[in-house]
C-alpha cells in the first residue's frame, strides 16, 4: 500500500462469472498464499484490514491499525482484477 508491503489484513478473490470466492490472511512480509489453487478465470480482488482487537466485555474494540481505502474493501468497487491461468500464478497487488 502506497509503495510499502501491507503486513496486516486479508486478501479475497471473487470470480463474478462463477460466484467462486476465497481468501487468506496476509503474512508479516505482505505476501499471501492460498491453501488451494484458484480455478482459472478472471477475479476481482478485495483487501480487508485486520479485525479490531477485542479489549474486553465492557470496552469498545480498538480501531483497525491499517486504514484500507474504501474502494478496495468490496468486490463490487475494487479496481483490482487478476486473470488466473493454468500453472503457478503470482499477483503483485498495488493499492493507493
Amino acid at each position: 500500500m502506497k509503495g510499502q508491503p501491507l503486513t496486516q489484513g486479508a486478501v479475497y478473490f471473487y470470480a463474478p462469472a462463477t460466484g467462486y470466492s476465497t481468501g487468506t490472511e496476509l503474512a508479516a512480509d505482505g505476501t499471501f498464499e492460498l491453501a488451494d489453487p484458484l480455478p482459472t478465470g478472471s477475479y476481482r480482488v478485495s483487501i480487508l484490514p485486520p479485525a479490531p482487537a477485542e479489549n474486553g466485555p465492557d470496552t469498545r474494540p480498538e480501531p483497525a491499525s491499517v486504514q484500507i481505502p474504501k474502494q478496495y474493501l468490496s468486490e463490487t468497487s475494487t479496481p483490482l482484477e487478476v486473470m488466473v491461468k493454468e500453472g503457478e500464478n503470482s499477483f503483485p497487488l498495488a493499492i493507493e
